[in-house]
């Protein structure tokens, strides 16, 4: 519960700023903010627009908070204005429940031109003449306290046109495959990305580990940039990596990210941070990184502390993408994205891969702009599987969860959902080439043809069950006797309609079909 009201409270532990300094506007019908600024004739930049909140929402540290208490309309703003609203003061980022503050109007800082603006709300216009009283009124008195601000800070990238992101993949082992299904479709995303993202450069890094440096590279990767041609070339060409130890050196991907923009002459990077820009850095792994006490890592790098300074004084946030279900490094991904104020997400399908990356980048784009991409995914012929919707519910917010239709699974063994990857076939191929093709670590019996067509199956084969509207697996005895395996005649896959259906292949040569399905058990060694 809050506090209880008391003026003298109010006007102590908050700045107490003038009603005059903010146009209060009611909001009529659903709006973005631009479309509002547009419509009222506002002279308008990013950060001068306060938003009504009405429900539970998590808000970041940097976004200013005002409140005005309904007995007698007195505004408050200021870092004291956590004491009256329960917020910790070291929270980076908080929920926030405008039913549980019956004494106060809240409004929260708005940095961007995409928010939606409800029906039956206020919008708060911070005047210009309000900004220079604040100016003056900074110049005489003591200053208050407030969160480490630097020119690369969230704050302020958030207001900026430019948006730089940066990619990271780990090219080791069985993440390989990863950056090879981002290889199918980069021309056709990155086109996409630079065409509708307004300012946007990208910068992509790959990454083994510290002992393939001398074989390969231990990290590599291009400056920000806009030009597709350079951008594809480098994902299509970079090659993969070892790997080693099951640890991976994500701590020297991190500290890579300090530019020259800080004037270290010890930075051993020069990607070029762009002087406040909004900024995000993508890191898609499965593995957990070493620690200073790693012989190896001879800089004795501290990824929490570096991670902390990414975001503190560059401003960056990170989209931790944790690969593969390995739940040993689950702490490490969330951790990355706790600490920068980021988003830890859970891919479970490579082949959701672009998807997930062109979510990002349009939840960089604000929140309309992943709204569309999702309607876009949702209206597809495939849908929307149970990981996709965690995605979309994660990036934008909700805490209501997705409930997959029931499905009759009774006696199904469930399968872990990163056990096997599933990879699209685009030609008629063999499964030697196929796997060759795609970069996998693969052993005879550990793929699985897509069945399609009426054959005999033999009831010594695997047989894993893709439900097809929440993409969950299942596998056992019961699936081989559902599809009818073992018997002396040929089966067909036409009564099968909920389920996408996979046999285990003993034989480099069978031949896979287009428009098909290939699953293949992923090497837990590598």
């Amino acid at each position: 519960m809050p506090p209880k009201r008391s003026k003298a409270k109010t006007s102590s532990e908050a700045r107490s700023c003038s009603s005059s300094r903010f146009s209060t506007l009611k909001v009529t019908e659903r709006s973005s903010v631009r479309a509002f600024v547009e419509k009222n004739k506002l002279k308008f930049a990013p950060g001068k627009g306060f938003y009504q909140l009405t429900k539970p929402e998590t808000i970041h540290f940097h976004k200013e908070i005002v409140v005005r208490r309904k007995s007698d309309g007195l505004f408050a703003t200021g870092e004291e204005i956590r004491t009256i609203l329960n917020i910790p003061k070291e929270t980076a980022k908080f929920k926030l429940d405008q039913g549980k503050l019956d004494d106060f109007d809240v409004f929260v800082q708005s940095t961007s031109y995409n928010r939606v603006l409800l029906p039956d709300t206020e919008f708060l216009y911070d005047t210009e003449e309000a900004a220079a009283e604040v100016e003056n009124a900074e110049d005489t008195a003591p200053p208050t306290k407030r969160p480490k601000a630097t020119m690369g800070t969230a704050g302020a990238s958030s207001m900026s046109d430019v948006k730089e992101i940066v990619f990271s993949f780990d090219t080791t082992g069985s993440m390989y495959p990863c950056l090879a299904q981002v290889r199918k479709h980069v021309e056709k995303t990155v086109g996409r990305l630079l065409s509708e993202l307004k300012g946007v450069r990208i910068s992509i890094f790959a990454h083994g580990d510290y002992q393939d440096k001398e074989a390969t590279y231990d990290t590599k990767w291009i400056e920000f940039s806009s030009d597709k041609k350079k951008i594809t070339d480098f994902v299509k060409n970079v090659s993969s990596t070892c790997g080693y130890d099951s640890d991976e050196c994500y701590e020297l991907l991190i500290i890579n990210h300090f530019a020259c923009v800080l004037g270290d002459d010890k930075v051993r990077t020069q990607l070029t941070w762009t002087p406040g820009s909004q900024r995000a850095l993508v890191m898609i792994g499965d593995a957990n990184p070493h620690p200073p006490s790693y012989h190896l890592n001879t800089q004795k790098i501290n990824w929490r502390e570096e991670a902390k300074k990414l975001y503190e004084e560059l401003g960056v946030r990170i989209y931790s993408i944790q690969c593969l279900g390995y739940g040993g490094a689950e702490s490490f991904y969330r951790q990355l994205a706790d600490i920068t104020c980021g988003w830890h997400l859970k891919l479970d399908q490579f082949a959701s891969i672009v998807d997930f990356l062109m979510a990002i980048c349009y939840r960089e784009q604000g929140l309309d702009s992943l709204q569309v991409f999702e309607d876009e995914v949702r209206g597809r012929g495939s849908g929307m599987n149970r990981n996709l919707h965690k995605l979309f519910d994660t990036l934008s917010g909700r805490t209501t969860a997705y409930t997959a239709p029931a499905v009759d699974a009774a006696g199904l063994t469930p399968v872990n959902p990163s056990r096997f990857q599933i990879l699209d076939v685009d030609e008629r191929v063999d499964i030697r080439t196929f796997v060759q093709k795609n970069d996998l670590i693969f052993k005879p019996g550990k793929g699985f043809f897509e069945f399609t067509k009426a054959e005999k199956i033999s009831d010594k084969k695997e047989v894993v069950l893709v439900d097809k509207v929440t993409g969950d697996m299942f596998t056992g005895r019961e699936a081989c006797d559902l599809i009818g395996a073992g018997g002396s005649g040929r089966i067909k896959p036409a009564s099968l309609e909920k389920w996408r259906v996979f046999v285990q292949s003993t034989s480099y040569n069978r031949v896979l079909m287009p428009g098909t399905g290939f699953l293949y058990e992923v090497d837990s060694d590598h």
